[in-house]
C-alpha cells in the first residue's frame, strides 16, 4: 500500500473514470431533450400540453408571441 497503485490498477481506475464521464454526458444529453426552450423572448399566449404528458417530435406545446 505504501508503494501506491500498480500501473494496472491505475489503468483500470482511469478507464472507470472515462466510463463514468461518458455516462454523465449521456445523462446530460437525455436531460437536454426533456427541456423546452423558446427560440426567442416573448409572451406565452397558450399552453397546449400538461406536465407529465408524452409529446411527439414537432408537436406544438406553447404559443409564444412578441407583443411589442
Amino acid at each position: 500500500m505504501l508503494a501506491g497503485p500498480t500501473a494496472e490498477e491505475r489503468a483500470v481506475s482511469e478507464a472507470n473514470v472515462a466510463q463514468m464521464q461518458a455516462a454523465v454526458e449521456l445523462a446530460q444529453a437525455a436531460l437536454d431533450k426533456t427541456q423546452l426552450k423558446a427560440p426567442f423572448a416573448g409572451t406565452v399566449g397558450n399552453v397546449y400540453a400538461r406536465v407529465g404528458e408524452m409529446l411527439a417530435t414537432g408537436q406544438t406545446v406553447i404559443a409564444v408571441g412578441d407583443l411589442a
